[in-house]
């Protein structure tokens, strides 16, 4: 077959990245995802996030009648079923609520390539390297190397996307290694979030520099001490 352009965008486990040459990894962290849904109506129109010492889930209204519940954990030997005794407040709004379907479940996490392109093919998406699930950032990061890809592809370019992935992911990767500081240390996670409840200002300007709303640059010195001020005095 001949062709000008070769995309990969096949996933993460990219056979184009493999026949490629493009498959070496500079880093990678791996955790372990489950989902499953529940019939029953939702009690919040927004997504929530719920933290444990063995690991997240996260609920996604999905119907009048249902929502999903996801699990990201570092355990190996985790489940979900096992991991809803460790979130009870979670755990008392789905008791008496039947299960839909199987739970399925995949590998996440964080993988670094040392190269997303050469010659004329590029990689785009999980193909090009990952950041943790915990940022929910796989669909938007996908998206933004699209479109740096299409105007490397018009300028005749790849080196161009090249740079401009590198600085697509930078943020992306800056949050997962600050939310998963907070996985591996609940003493800390305290604090953050209780840092946040006082301030939720500094919650919503955090969130703001995550979705690239504003540069990081905008968080200031005020909300860097203010952060810190409240991490050193908050009950633990």
């Amino acid at each position: 077959m001949r062709y000008r352009w070769l995309v990969g965008a096949d996933g993460h486990n990219s056979r184009i990245r493999s026949l490629a040459g493009l498959d070496h990894i500079v880093g990678e962290e791996v955790r372990f995802g489950f989902r499953q849904h529940y019939r029953v109506a939702p009690w919040s129109e927004f997504v929530e996030v719920h933290w444990s010492d063995c690991g997240q889930m996260y609920v996604t209204p999905i119907a009048d009648d249902a929502v999903c519940v996801a699990f990201i954990t570092a355990q190996k030997s985790m489940r979900l079923q096992d991991a809803i005794s460790h979130f009870p407040v979670l755990a008392s709004r789905l008791k008496n609520a039947p299960a839909e379907g199987r739970p399925r479940g995949a590998i996440t996490g964080s993988r670094r390539l040392r190269h997303v392109q050469r010659g004329n093919v590029a990689l785009i998406g999980e193909a090009a390297g990952a950041v943790d699930a915990i940022t929910g950032e796989g669909m938007a990061i996908a998206f933004r190397q699209a479109i740096a890809l299409a105007d490397a592809l018009r300028a005749n370019d790849l080196s161009l996307y090249e740079a401009a992935h590198a600085r697509i992911m930078r943020v992306p990767r800056a949050m997962a290694a600050l939310m998963l500081s907070l996985d591996g240390h609940p003493v800390l996670r305290r604090r953050t979030f209780g840092a946040f409840q006082a301030q939720p200002a500094i919650f919503d300007r955090m969130l703001a520099i995550h979705t690239g709303a504003v540069p990081p640059v905008s968080f200031g010195i005020g909300n860097t001490f203010s952060l810190g001020w409240h991490l050193l005095t908050a009950q633990s």
